[in-house]
């Protein structure tokens, strides 16, 4: 049996992340992979949706004891934390280094990632690396002349990210009127919220709605942010599909990436996305299928777009929704990538 080491807390499911490393367990029940990993649930969502996780015959929940009892094959990890690299580092001990450390790459090249260092430890001392895009592929070679052995995207969940599974009552609950546009993403520089919140001033009759993390940036930001602009602050996984059900659009701004699950879950939804052409963003979107792509942060070309998103038909919404969807489902669904993984791990263990 093979080993394999998720050093990370899997039942954190608003962290893409944990819900990379969960899909790929749950779609490789083979009596043959056995999968290790801790919990620290933080929300009730994550305390509910663990229960069945764990239930999982071939998924082991482990302590920060049990890295210097069992031995791992493989230790794969899609993050740079401390943490991660702690218990990667402890774990390849315990194998007299024989186990083989994946790294994931997940996001491009950012000096001013607070993770940066580690990030880079992990490029250096990983014995294999999979970039989540080509983009992120391109910066580790051009920065580091480092060996990308792959290239596996993100997917999506079809099945959680649907219409049948949305429930409208979130927007009586939050007290959110139709129509409205929405912002999905951890809310930094690169991210261009500021993008977001001056496109807002032109359409004064849309609400414009922030779903991310609370940071000073974003209070700085709301000062001044005109009145139909509404910030949320962090939300649960089904709160965010709920959310996107009933939107208009995704504006997704940023201009630093790997493979951005919002936009996935977007798509996936048949919800139009308006993005940069920038980093990964090209790999995702097909234009006027699954969304558009303007010239750089120009609001002009912002505006113009989301015009025309606006101004849908019903029935060119409808046949949007459908093409979207069909695409996202057949090019990132989630059985695509996961099988590819466990390819991965047995190819890696015959070597052990």
């Amino acid at each position: 049996m093979i080993k394999v080491l998720y050093p990370m807390h899997l039942d954190r499911w608003t962290n893409p992340i944990a819900s990379k490393h969960r899909e790929i367990v749950n779609r490789n029940q083979d009596k043959n992979l056995c999968f290790y990993s801790f919990t620290s649930p933080l929300t009730k969502e994550d305390s509910i949706f663990s229960k069945e996780l764990w239930t999982n015959i071939y998924l082991r929940q482990i302590t920060k004891k049990d890295l210097f009892i069992n031995s791992f094959d493989i230790i794969h990890h899609s993050s740079a934390t401390y943490s991660n690299l702690l218990a990667v580092y402890i774990a390849k001990l315990k194998s007299l280094m024989k186990a083989v450390h994946i790294f994931t790459a997940s996001t491009q090249i950012d000096r001013n990632n607070s993770f940066f260092k580690h990030f880079i430890f992990s490029i250096y001392n990983a014995d294999y690396i999979i970039a989540n895009s080509k983009a992120v592929a391109d910066s580790i070679i051009k920065n580091f002349g480092k060996k990308i052995y792959d290239i596996i995207p993100n997917g999506v969940d079809e099945k959680f990210f649907s219409m049948e599974r949305a429930n409208s009552k979130i927007l009586k609950d939050l007290d959110i009127k139709k129509p409205y546009v929405i912002f999905i993403s951890g809310i930094w520089h690169r991210k261009r919220p500021d993008l977001f919140i001056n496109l807002a001033n032109f359409f004064p009759n849309i609400s414009f709605i922030m779903v991310g993390t609370y940071t000073k940036y974003v209070i700085d930001l709301l000062k001044n942010a005109p009145q139909n602009v509404r910030y949320l602050g962090l939300v649960n996984k089904s709160t965010t599909r709920d959310l996107l059900a009933y939107s208009e659009a995704l504006l997704f701004p940023s201009e630093i990436e790997g493979l951005p699950n919002a936009v996935l879950e977007a798509m996936v939804m048949g919800i139009p996305v308006i993005a940069q052409r920038k980093s990964s963003l090209p790999e995702l979107i097909v234009e006027d299928k699954t969304g558009w792509l303007t010239r750089g942060d120009s609001i002009k070309d912002w505006e113009n777009r989301l015009k025309e998103i606006l101004n849908f038909s019903s029935n060119r919404r409808k046949l949007f929704s459908s093409q979207a969807r069909s695409y996202t489902i057949s090019n990132f669904s989630w059985d695509l990538y996961s099988k590819k993984h466990a390819t991965i791990y047995r190819q890696l263990a015959k070597n052990l």
